[in-house]
C-alpha cells in the first residue's frame, strides 16, 4: 500500500559517491596501509567488526588530542570508530588519504603519517566527518559530509561554504504533540533539540525560524506534556535530562539523578546512562516522569529536583567485562534503552537493556520479573523443556511496546547489529505478560530500531529500520515496505499523531518525514475482499495561509506545506471501467465530482475544498482525482458527504 508522504524537510540531494573501499584497493596499496594503522588504533571491544574504539586520551570531543603533524594513523584515529569508518584516497593521488573523524585527517605518505586537516572551526565545517568525497577531476575540490550537513571547498579546505538547503539531519528520537496544527519534536547528532510545525499557514512554507532550539549537544528525547503542553522534556547524551517552561521561559531544570556524597560514600553504583538515556511520560498521568539508567526513576511531580525515587533494582545483566570495556571508549553498556508504562494498565512496566534483559513489573516497580532469564541458565543456554519461539539472550533491546489492545501483550524489537555484527530483524510478540513469545519478523533482514503499534488497529505495526520503513497488516505474519517514495535510509524513531492519522518518521540524516496514515485503520480483510471500498475521510481544515517570506530568498532551507484540501482514499480489488467521487452538502447539492484513477488497489483523489463552476479549465487534485468543471471558491467550514461510484461489467457499486 503506498502512502502519500510529504517532508518536514526539503527532498534531500546527497553528495556525489566517495570512492568505495574495495574499489580503492586497486588502485594503489594505500589501503592496506591505512587498515593496518587504524586496526592498531581499535581495541578488542564489543562492536561492529571494525568499529570499536579506541581508550580516549585527554582532550579535545570523545578524548581525541590533537594531532601534530607526522602524527601515526594508530594515534589520530582515536575517537568513535563506529561513526568515522571511511577511508577516502584521492582519485588524482594515491598518496593523498583522508579519513574522517572528529577533526578530518589527512595522509600525504599513504597513510604512514597523518595531520589533521584544519578543516573545522573559525566558520569553515561542522566537526564529526562522517565522509569525504575528492572530485576526480579537481582534487582542491571537496565535500565533506558531517554532522552540521554537507560543506564544499574549492581551494582543499582554505574556505568552506554550508549548503543548508540540502537537508541531513540526523535524528535519534522524535515525537508529536496536540497542538493545532501539531509540532514535531526530536533530538539530533551534535545539533541539539528541535520542535516545529507539521506545517503553517505561511504560504511559502516553513522555514528554520519556524522552528525552536533547546539548547543541547547530542539530543535524543524530546517529549512534550500531553495535558500542560506549556512543559518540554529534552535530553542530551548519557542521561543530560531537563525540563523546560516554554511558556514562562524559565532556565532549564536538571532531570539527572546524581549520587550524593552519602550514597557514594556508601558504595551505591553511579547512575549508567546510555547515550540516549530514555525520558517517559506516564501515558495515564503527565505529572509522573520516568527516567532510566540501570534503574528506573520515577517523579511524581514533573521532576522537580530531588523527586526522582528509585523503583527497579539493576535491571541489566552487569557483565564486569563489558563493563571495563566501556570505561575505555565514549559508550556505555548495561543500562535500560527502553521503557514503556502499559497504556491500558497504570503501573504495568516493561524495560529492555543494551545487554539483552527484558524486564517486566505488574506492579508499579515493587517488583519485577526477568522475562529473559525465565528460558536461559547463567551460560545464556536455553533451559531444557523451553518450546517455541524463544527471544534472544544478549541482543540489543530496542523497543518495547505495550499493546493498547490488550493488557497482556507486549511487542518487543531486538538488534544484533552492534553485538553480533549481524543484519536480522528480532520482533517478538507476548500475549500472557512474558510466559510464552511468536517470532513477528517473518524473515525481515533489517537491524530494527524501532517498533510502533497502530492506536486504532492492532493488527497494524510499524518497523523502523536501517533499510526504511516497513508495515504489516496482519500483526507480523508479512511486512512489506511503507511509503514508496521514501529512499532506503536508516528509521530511527516512528511518532503517531493520532488525531490527524499521521505518522512523524525520524531519519538519520534525511531529517523528518511525515506520512498521511489516514486509511490504515481500516486495513482489514473484510475491506479487501469486497469489490471497493472507501475509507473514512479525515476531518480536514481549511487553513487560510498569508505570504511571509523567510530571511532571505538565497540560502534559507525551506519546506512546502501540504496542499490544503481533503485527501479521498479508496480501494478497488479489480481494475474499474471507471470511478467517480461525489462531494454533496448536506442538502444533497452537487459541489464537486471528481474522476480518479481505475487501477485496482489502494488508491486516492484529492478535493481542494472548491465548488465546481460550469465551463472553465478543469482543475486536478494531487491524487489524480480530475475535477469535472473549473473551479469557484472555497466552501464553507461544514459537514459534506463523500460518495464512490464503481463501474465494472457495466455494473455499479455505490460506497
Amino acid at each position: 500500500q503506498r502512502m502519500t508522504v510529504y517532508q518536514v524537510t526539503p527532498p534531500p540531494v546527497p553528495p556525489p559517491a566517495d570512492v568505495e573501499l574495495d574499489e580503492a584497493a586497486a588502485q594503489s596499496d594505500s589501503v592496506e596501509t591505512v587498515q593496518q594503522a587504524q586496526t592498531a588504533a581499535q581495541p578488542a571491544a564489543s562492536g561492529r567488526a571494525g568499529q570499536a574504539t579506541a581508550a580516549p586520551a585527554q582532550g579535545g570531543r570523545g578524548g581525541q588530542a590533537p594531532a601534530a603533524p607526522g602524527t601515526s594513523a594508530a594515534q589520530v584515529n582515536q575517537t568513535e570508530g563506529g561513526y568515522y569508518g571511511r577511508i577516502i584516497i584521492d582519485p588524482n593521488d594515491d598518496k593523498t588519504v583522508y579519513c574522517g573523524d572528529t577533526n578530518a585527517t589527512v595522509s600525504s605518505d599513504s597513510g604512514k603519517t597523518f595531520k589533521v586537516t584544519g578543516w573545522d572551526g573559525n566558520g569553515k565545517t561542522h566537526v564529526d566527518h562522517r565522509v569525504v568525497w575528492v572530485d576526480p577531476l579537481n582534487s582542491k575540490h571537496i565535500l565533506s559530509g558531517n554532522d552540521g550537513g554537507v560543506s564544499e571547498t574549492w581551494d582543499s579546505g582554505k574556505h568552506f561554504s554550508q549548503k543548508a538547503t540540502i537537508q541531513a539531519q540526523q535524528f535519534y528520537d522524535v515525537s508529536v504533540d496536540n497542538e493545532m496544527p501539531y509540532n514535531v519534536m526530536g533530538g539530533t547528532q551534535d545539533n541539539g533539540a528541535w520542535l516545529g510545525p507539521s506545517q503553517n499557514r505561511n504560504s511559502y512554507g516553513i522555514f528554520g525560524a519556524d522552528w525552536l532550539y533547546l539548547p543541547t549537544g547530542d539530543a535524543f528525547y524530546v517529549v512534550r506534556d500531553w495535558w500542560n503542553p506549556e512543559y518540554i522534556y529534552y535530553e542530551s547524551q548519557f542521561g543530560g535530562s531537563s525540563r523546560m517552561n516554554l511558556k514562562t521561559g524559565e532556565p532549564p531544570q536538571s532531570l539527572a539523578v546524581r549520587l550524593t556524597p552519602e550514597q557514594a560514600a556508601a558504595g551505591e553504583a553511579t547512575p549508567r546512562y546510555q547515550w540516549n538515556a530514555p525520558i517517559v511520560l506516564s501515558p495515564h498521568n503527565p505529572g509522573i516522569v520516568y527516567i532510566a539508567a540501570q534503574h528506573v526513576y520515577r517523579s511524581l511531580s514533573r521532576g522537580d529536583r530531588n523527586t526522582f525515587v528509585k523503583i527497579s533494582p539493576d535491571l541489566t545483566k552487569a557483565s564486569k567485562e563489558k563493563l571495563a570495556q566501556a570505561r575505555k571508549t565514549n559508550l556505555q553498556w548495561a543500562t535500560v534503552y527502553t521503557f514503556a508504562e502499559s497504556p491500558r494498565k497504570p503501573g504495568l512496566y516493561w524495560a529492555g537493556t543494551d545487554d539483552g534483559n527484558v524486564q517486566m513489573s505488574p506492579d508499579g516497580g515493587t517488583t519485577w520479573a526477568n522475562i529473559t532469564n525465565q528460558f536461559y541458565d547463567a551460560n545464556g543456554a536455553v533451559k531444557p523443556g523451553v518450546k517455541g519461539d524463544v527471544i534472544p539472550y544478549d541482543r540489543w533491546v530496542k523497543r518495547v511496546v505495550p499493546s493498547a489492545f490488550d493488557d497482556n501483550t507486549c511487542y518487543v524489537a531486538f538488534s544484533g547489529y552492534r553485538t553480533h555484527n549481524e543484519d536480522k530483524s528480532w520482533l517478538f510478540v507476548t500475549k500472557d505478560l512474558g510466559k510464552t513469545w511468536t517470532d513477528i519478523s517473518a524473515g525481515m533482514n533489517n537491524p530494527v530500531w524501532d517498533l510502533e503499534e497502530d492506536p486504532e488497529n492492532a493488527d497494524v505495526l510499524y518497523a523502523g529500520t536501517d533499510y526504511g520503513i516497513f508495515v504489516t497488516v496482519d500483526r507480523g505474519k508479512t511486512w512489506t515496505a511503507f511509503a514508496a517514495n521514501m529512499p532506503p535510509m536508516s528509521i530511527r524513531d516512528i511518532a503517531i499523531q493520532k488525531r490527524d492519522r499521521e505518522v512523524a518518521i525520524g531519519t538519520y540524516a534525511r531529517g523528518i518525514w511525515i506520512a498521511d496514515i489516514g486509511p490504515v485503520k481500516e486495513f482489514k480483510p473484510a475491506v479487501f475482499d469486497a469489490a471497493a471500498h472507501l475509507f473514512d475521510v479525515k476531518n480536514t481544515v481549511r487553513w487560510n495561509r498569508y505570504e511571509r517570506r523567510g530571511d532571505t530568498l538565497g540560502e534559507m532551507a525551506k519546506v512546502d506545506n501540504p496542499v490544503v484540501g481533503a485527501t479521498i482514499y479508496y480501494y478497488l480489488k479489480a481494475d474499474a471501467q471507471s470511478v467517480k467521487v461525489t462531494i454533496k452538502d448536506l442538502e444533497g447539492t452537487t459541489i464537486q465530482e471528481l474522476t480518479p484513477l481505475t487501477k485496482k488497489g489502494v488508491q486516492k483523489a484529492f478535493w481542494n475544498l472548491r465548488r465546481a463552476t460550469a465551463g472553465g479549465q478543469p482543475a486536478f487534485g494531487g491524487g489524480g482525482g480530475r475535477m469535472s468543471g473549473g473551479t469557484a471558491g472555497m466552501v464553507d467550514p461544514g459537514v459534506y458527504k463523500v460518495t464512490l461510484f464503481v463501474v465494472n461489467d457495466a455494473v455499479t457499486t455505490e460506497k
